[in-house]
Protein backbone atom coordinates (compact mmCIF):
# COMPACT_ATOMS: atom_id res chain seq x y z
CA UNK A 1 0.00 0.00 0.00
CA UNK A 2 2.86 2.36 0.76
CA UNK A 3 4.76 1.56 -2.37
CA UNK A 4 1.84 2.24 -4.40
CA UNK A 5 1.14 5.23 -2.50
CA UNK A 6 5.25 6.40 -3.36
CA UNK A 7 4.35 5.48 -6.80
CA UNK A 8 1.53 7.89 -7.54
CA UNK A 9 3.21 11.05 -5.71
CA UNK A 10 6.34 10.05 -8.43
CA UNK A 11 3.90 10.37 -11.07
CA UNK A 12 2.91 13.52 -9.77
CA UNK A 13 6.15 14.96 -9.24
CA UNK A 14 6.55 14.23 -13.07
CA UNK A 15 4.26 15.43 -14.29
CA UNK A 16 3.78 18.80 -11.90
CA UNK A 17 7.41 19.33 -12.22
CA UNK A 18 7.49 19.12 -15.79
CA UNK A 19 5.05 20.47 -16.68
CA UNK A 20 6.16 23.57 -14.35
CA UNK A 21 9.66 23.55 -16.15
CA UNK A 22 8.44 23.72 -19.44
CA UNK A 23 5.82 26.46 -18.49
CA UNK A 24 9.32 28.42 -17.38
CA UNK A 25 11.38 27.39 -19.69
CA UNK A 26 11.08 30.75 -21.77
CA UNK A 27 11.22 32.66 -18.78
CA UNK A 28 14.87 31.27 -17.71
CA UNK A 29 17.91 31.37 -19.36
CA UNK A 30 19.74 28.09 -20.74
CA UNK A 31 21.93 27.35 -18.32
CA UNK A 32 19.55 27.52 -15.55
CA UNK A 33 17.51 25.49 -17.31
CA UNK A 34 19.91 22.63 -17.79
CA UNK A 35 20.62 22.87 -14.16
CA UNK A 36 17.20 22.58 -13.30
CA UNK A 37 16.42 19.49 -15.35
CA UNK A 38 19.37 18.18 -13.94
CA UNK A 39 18.45 18.44 -10.70
CA UNK A 40 14.72 17.70 -11.51
CA UNK A 41 16.03 13.85 -12.71
CA UNK A 42 18.68 13.69 -10.10
CA UNK A 43 15.72 14.02 -7.46
CA UNK A 44 13.16 11.79 -9.22
CA UNK A 45 16.14 9.23 -8.74
CA UNK A 46 16.63 9.64 -5.30
CA UNK A 47 12.55 9.13 -5.10
CA UNK A 48 12.84 5.73 -6.56
CA UNK A 49 15.92 4.72 -4.11
CA UNK A 50 13.88 5.94 -1.31
CA UNK A 51 16.53 8.64 0.06
CA UNK A 52 13.63 11.63 -0.27
CA UNK A 53 15.41 13.74 2.01
CA UNK A 54 18.16 14.16 -0.85
CA UNK A 55 15.58 14.32 -2.84
CA UNK A 56 14.20 17.40 -1.23
CA UNK A 57 17.40 19.42 -1.29
CA UNK A 58 17.40 19.12 -4.99
CA UNK A 59 13.55 20.38 -5.99
CA UNK A 60 14.55 22.81 -3.32
CA UNK A 61 17.58 24.65 -5.77
CA UNK A 62 15.29 23.60 -8.73
CA UNK A 63 12.72 25.47 -7.70
CA UNK A 64 14.88 28.35 -6.70
CA UNK A 65 15.88 28.46 -10.40
CA UNK A 66 12.76 27.70 -11.78
CA UNK A 67 9.67 28.74 -8.92
CA UNK A 68 7.02 26.61 -10.09
CA UNK A 69 4.13 25.98 -7.52
CA UNK A 70 3.81 22.58 -8.70
CA UNK A 71 7.13 22.07 -7.55
CA UNK A 72 6.55 22.97 -3.96
CA UNK A 73 3.59 20.70 -3.80
CA UNK A 74 5.62 17.68 -4.90
CA UNK A 75 8.01 19.29 -2.12
CA UNK A 76 5.23 18.71 0.49
CA UNK A 77 4.69 15.33 -0.36
CA UNK A 78 7.66 14.36 -0.13
CA UNK A 79 7.40 15.52 3.76
CA UNK A 80 4.13 13.73 3.81
CA UNK A 81 6.60 10.62 3.04
CA UNK A 82 8.50 11.22 5.92
CA UNK A 83 5.44 12.04 8.36
CA UNK A 84 6.71 15.09 8.82
CA UNK A 85 2.85 17.09 8.02
CA UNK A 86 3.99 20.31 9.39
CA UNK A 87 6.87 20.71 7.31
CA UNK A 88 4.24 19.73 4.26
CA UNK A 89 1.67 23.01 5.51
CA UNK A 90 4.79 24.70 5.58
CA UNK A 91 5.91 23.73 1.86
CA UNK A 92 2.18 24.54 0.79
CA UNK A 93 1.68 27.78 2.54
CA UNK A 94 4.64 28.98 0.20
CA UNK A 95 2.62 28.78 -2.61
CA UNK A 96 1.66 32.03 -4.39
CA UNK A 97 -1.23 32.76 -7.44
CA UNK A 98 -1.64 28.90 -8.03
CA UNK A 99 -3.12 28.06 -11.41
CA UNK A 100 -6.30 25.48 -11.80
CA UNK A 101 -4.19 22.62 -11.79
CA UNK A 102 -2.44 23.59 -8.90
CA UNK A 103 -5.59 24.38 -6.78
CA UNK A 104 -6.98 20.95 -8.03
CA UNK A 105 -3.64 19.28 -6.49
CA UNK A 106 -3.69 21.59 -3.38
CA UNK A 107 -7.02 20.45 -2.12
CA UNK A 108 -5.91 16.82 -2.57
CA UNK A 109 -2.77 17.67 -0.66
CA UNK A 110 -4.48 19.82 2.23
CA UNK A 111 -6.86 16.96 3.16
CA UNK A 112 -3.41 14.52 3.21
CA UNK A 113 -1.62 17.25 5.73
CA UNK A 114 -5.02 17.40 7.78
CA UNK A 115 -5.06 13.78 8.33
CA UNK A 116 -1.60 13.44 9.67
CA UNK A 117 -1.34 16.61 11.98
CA UNK A 118 -4.98 14.68 13.17
CA UNK A 119 -2.36 12.00 14.56
CA UNK A 120 -1.17 12.44 17.92
CA UNK A 121 2.83 11.83 18.27
CA UNK A 122 4.17 9.15 20.87
CA UNK A 123 6.24 10.48 23.77
CA UNK A 124 8.82 9.31 26.00
CA UNK A 125 8.82 10.76 29.42
CA UNK A 126 11.57 10.42 32.11
CA UNK A 127 13.57 11.84 34.79
CA UNK A 128 16.58 10.88 36.78
CA UNK A 129 15.45 11.49 40.24
CA UNK A 130 13.01 7.93 42.15
CA UNK A 131 9.67 8.57 42.81
CA UNK A 132 9.77 12.01 39.83
CA UNK A 133 6.27 12.60 38.32
CA UNK A 134 4.94 14.69 35.69
CA UNK A 135 2.32 17.10 35.03
CA UNK A 136 1.17 17.97 31.69
CA UNK A 137 -0.34 20.90 30.45
CA UNK A 138 -1.58 21.73 34.31
CA UNK A 139 -3.64 18.09 34.73
CA UNK A 140 -2.57 15.36 37.15
CA UNK A 141 0.51 14.18 37.76
CA UNK A 142 1.66 10.46 36.59
CA UNK A 143 4.70 8.81 37.63
CA UNK A 144 7.53 8.33 35.88
CA UNK A 145 8.98 6.92 33.30
CA UNK A 146 6.21 7.20 31.33
CA UNK A 147 5.06 6.40 27.18
CA UNK A 148 1.74 8.38 26.55
CA UNK A 149 0.01 9.82 22.79
CA UNK A 150 -0.24 13.76 22.83
CA UNK A 151 -1.60 16.41 20.29
CA UNK A 152 1.04 18.14 17.97
CA UNK A 153 2.17 21.51 19.42
CA UNK A 154 3.32 23.18 22.23
CA UNK A 155 2.98 21.28 25.77
CA UNK A 156 4.27 22.26 29.01
CA UNK A 157 5.74 19.73 31.48
CA UNK A 158 6.07 20.01 35.17
CA UNK A 159 8.74 17.68 36.72
CA UNK A 160 8.99 16.44 40.59
CA UNK A 161 10.47 14.65 42.70
CA UNK A 162 11.02 14.07 46.66
CA UNK A 163 14.00 16.22 48.09
CA UNK A 164 14.61 17.91 44.37
CA UNK A 165 14.28 20.96 42.95
CA UNK A 166 11.07 21.84 40.21
CA UNK A 167 11.80 21.55 36.74
CA UNK A 168 9.77 22.88 33.72
CA UNK A 169 10.38 22.37 30.45
CA UNK A 170 8.22 23.41 27.02
CA UNK A 171 8.07 21.27 24.15
CA UNK A 172 7.01 21.19 20.75
CA UNK A 173 5.74 17.74 19.42
CA UNK A 174 5.52 17.35 15.65
CA UNK A 175 6.85 14.90 13.22
CA UNK A 176 6.38 10.98 13.43
CA UNK A 177 9.28 10.15 15.23
CA UNK A 178 9.31 9.19 18.50
CA UNK A 179 9.84 11.98 20.57
CA UNK A 180 11.99 11.95 24.25
CA UNK A 181 11.33 14.24 27.21
CA UNK A 182 14.19 14.15 29.64
CA UNK A 183 14.52 16.38 32.63
CA UNK A 184 17.35 16.47 35.68
CA UNK A 185 16.07 17.54 38.79
CA UNK A 186 18.70 18.71 41.16
CA UNK A 187 18.59 18.60 44.43
CA UNK A 188 17.92 21.87 46.45
CA UNK A 189 21.45 23.35 47.54
CA UNK A 190 22.20 24.03 51.38
CA UNK A 191 24.62 25.85 53.07
CA UNK A 192 27.25 25.88 55.47
CA UNK A 193 29.08 29.24 57.14
CA UNK A 194 32.03 29.54 59.61
CA UNK A 195 31.68 30.52 63.17
CA UNK A 196 34.56 30.92 65.81
CA UNK A 197 34.58 29.41 69.06
CA UNK A 198 36.10 32.87 70.39
CA UNK A 199 35.04 36.02 69.93
CA UNK A 200 37.46 36.80 67.53
CA UNK A 201 37.23 38.20 64.25
CA UNK A 202 37.86 36.22 60.82
CA UNK A 203 40.34 38.95 59.86
CA UNK A 204 43.27 36.60 60.44
CA UNK A 205 41.54 33.05 59.64
CA UNK A 206 41.87 31.63 56.55
CA UNK A 207 39.01 29.43 55.51
CA UNK A 208 39.61 26.34 53.30
CA UNK A 209 36.44 24.80 52.16
CA UNK A 210 36.77 21.39 50.26
CA UNK A 211 40.48 22.00 49.63
CA UNK A 212 39.88 25.64 48.08
CA UNK A 213 40.35 28.46 49.86
CA UNK A 214 37.44 30.94 50.49
CA UNK A 215 37.88 34.89 50.01
CA UNK A 216 36.44 36.35 52.78
CA UNK A 217 34.39 40.02 52.08
CA UNK A 218 35.44 43.03 54.43
CA UNK A 219 32.40 42.96 56.53
CA UNK A 220 33.29 38.95 57.12
CA UNK A 221 36.32 39.91 58.17
CA UNK A 222 35.25 41.66 61.56
CA UNK A 223 33.07 39.61 62.72
CA UNK A 224 33.21 35.74 64.77
CA UNK A 225 30.78 34.36 61.78
CA UNK A 226 31.31 34.15 58.05
CA UNK A 227 28.23 34.74 55.56
CA UNK A 228 26.23 31.67 54.38
CA UNK A 229 27.46 30.51 51.17
CA UNK A 230 25.52 27.54 49.08
CA UNK A 231 26.71 23.65 48.32
CA UNK A 232 25.53 21.02 46.74
CA UNK A 233 24.60 18.75 49.50
CA UNK A 234 27.36 16.30 50.57
CA UNK A 235 30.29 15.79 52.76
CA UNK A 236 32.78 17.97 52.95
CA UNK A 237 35.82 19.17 55.18
CA UNK A 238 36.02 22.37 55.87
CA UNK A 239 39.71 23.79 57.85
CA UNK A 240 40.57 27.26 59.41
CA UNK A 241 43.94 28.53 59.82
CA UNK A 242 45.29 31.42 62.06
CA UNK A 243 48.98 32.12 61.65
CA UNK A 244 51.40 29.56 61.20
CA UNK A 245 50.87 27.22 63.99
CA UNK A 246 47.28 27.63 64.70
CA UNK A 247 44.78 24.93 62.83
CA UNK A 248 40.95 23.33 63.04
CA UNK A 249 39.73 21.21 61.27
CA UNK A 250 36.01 19.63 60.84
CA UNK A 251 33.93 17.59 58.51
CA UNK A 252 31.04 18.36 57.78
CA UNK A 253 27.55 16.65 55.92
CA UNK A 254 25.50 19.26 54.88
CA UNK A 255 21.70 18.65 53.63
CA UNK A 256 19.29 20.67 50.65
CA UNK A 257 17.63 23.06 52.21
CA UNK A 258 19.57 23.39 55.32
CA UNK A 259 22.24 25.21 57.09
CA UNK A 260 25.32 24.03 59.09
CA UNK A 261 27.94 25.84 60.82
CA UNK A 262 30.85 24.96 61.26
CA UNK A 263 32.59 25.77 64.64
CA UNK A 264 36.42 26.24 64.33
CA UNK A 265 38.03 25.75 67.57
CA UNK A 266 41.33 27.00 67.93
CA UNK A 267 43.96 25.77 71.08
CA UNK A 268 44.11 28.02 73.80
CA UNK A 269 46.50 31.03 73.27
CA UNK A 270 47.08 31.62 76.72
CA UNK A 271 48.87 29.16 79.01
CA UNK A 272 47.24 27.33 82.03
CA UNK A 273 48.34 27.69 85.49
CA UNK A 274 50.09 24.12 84.64
CA UNK A 275 51.45 25.66 82.00
CA UNK A 276 52.51 29.00 83.50
CA UNK A 277 54.03 26.85 86.76
CA UNK A 278 56.21 24.95 84.75
CA UNK A 279 57.33 27.73 82.61
CA UNK A 280 57.80 30.05 85.74
CA UNK A 281 59.29 27.29 87.30
CA UNK A 282 61.94 26.17 84.83
CA UNK A 283 62.67 30.00 84.03
CA UNK A 284 63.42 30.47 88.08
CA UNK A 285 65.58 27.09 88.33
CA UNK A 286 67.44 28.02 85.01
CA UNK A 287 68.19 31.33 86.80
CA UNK A 288 69.48 29.54 90.25
CA UNK A 289 71.35 27.25 88.44
CA UNK A 290 73.45 29.62 86.60
CA UNK A 291 74.02 31.78 89.50
CA UNK A 292 74.90 28.80 91.66
CA UNK A 293 77.13 27.22 88.64
CA UNK A 294 79.10 30.44 87.89
CA UNK A 295 79.76 30.91 91.62
CA UNK A 296 81.15 27.56 91.99
CA UNK A 297 83.57 28.13 89.29
CA UNK A 298 84.67 31.96 90.46
CA UNK A 299 84.95 30.01 93.87
CA UNK A 300 87.21 27.24 92.10
CA UNK A 301 89.41 29.98 90.58
CA UNK A 302 89.58 31.87 93.90
CA UNK A 303 91.13 28.45 95.42
CA UNK A 304 93.74 27.84 92.68
CA UNK A 305 95.17 31.92 93.68
CA UNK A 306 95.19 30.61 97.04
CA UNK A 307 97.29 28.01 96.12
CA UNK A 308 99.13 28.82 93.30
CA UNK A 309 102.72 29.94 95.16
CA UNK A 310 105.09 28.15 95.04
CA UNK A 311 103.75 26.98 91.28
CA UNK A 312 103.49 22.90 91.43
CA UNK A 313 103.34 22.34 95.37
CA UNK A 314 100.24 22.02 96.74
CA UNK A 315 96.96 19.86 94.58
CA UNK A 316 93.41 20.98 95.11
CA UNK A 317 91.21 18.13 95.72
CA UNK A 318 87.71 20.04 94.83
CA UNK A 319 84.72 19.05 93.25
CA UNK A 320 83.37 22.81 92.61
CA UNK A 321 84.24 22.23 88.84
CA UNK A 322 81.58 19.48 87.89
CA UNK A 323 79.28 20.76 90.59
CA UNK A 324 79.69 23.83 88.49
CA UNK A 325 78.86 22.28 84.99
CA UNK A 326 75.98 20.17 86.73
CA UNK A 327 74.47 23.50 87.82
CA UNK A 328 74.82 25.53 84.60
CA UNK A 329 73.70 22.25 82.20
CA UNK A 330 70.80 22.10 84.72
CA UNK A 331 70.01 25.58 83.99
CA UNK A 332 70.55 25.57 79.83
CA UNK A 333 67.84 22.67 80.15
CA UNK A 334 65.33 24.60 82.66
CA UNK A 335 65.40 27.61 80.55
CA UNK A 336 64.38 25.21 76.91
CA UNK A 337 61.92 23.80 79.10
CA UNK A 338 60.30 27.06 80.22
CA UNK A 339 60.95 28.95 76.52
CA UNK A 340 58.83 25.88 75.02
CA UNK A 341 56.25 26.20 77.26
CA UNK A 342 55.67 30.02 76.91
CA UNK A 343 55.98 29.93 72.81
CA UNK A 344 53.11 27.13 73.49
CA UNK A 345 55.75 24.04 71.22
CA UNK A 346 54.56 22.04 74.78
CA UNK A 347 51.01 22.27 75.64
CA UNK A 348 50.45 22.07 79.38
Amino acid sequence: MRARGVLRWVFIFCCVAGFGLLAQAQAQSPQDRGRARKLFLDAKRLVKDGRVPEAIVKLERAFRLFPNPGLLVTIAYRYLDLGEPEEAAAAMSRIQDPDAQTRRLMKTLREEIEKQLAQPVRAEIKANAPGATVSIDGRAARPLPTELELPRGNHRFVFRAPNRAEKTLQREFRGSALVTVSARLEMPLGTWRVKLESDDDLGDVRIVFAGKTIPLMPHEQKNSVSDARNVIPGTYTINCLRGIDEFATTQVVILSSAEFVAICEFPSRGLTDLGKAVAWGGAGTALLGLVTGIGLFMSYESDLEQYSDPPGRYEIDSNKQEFGGLFIGTAVAAGVVSVLVFTGVIDL
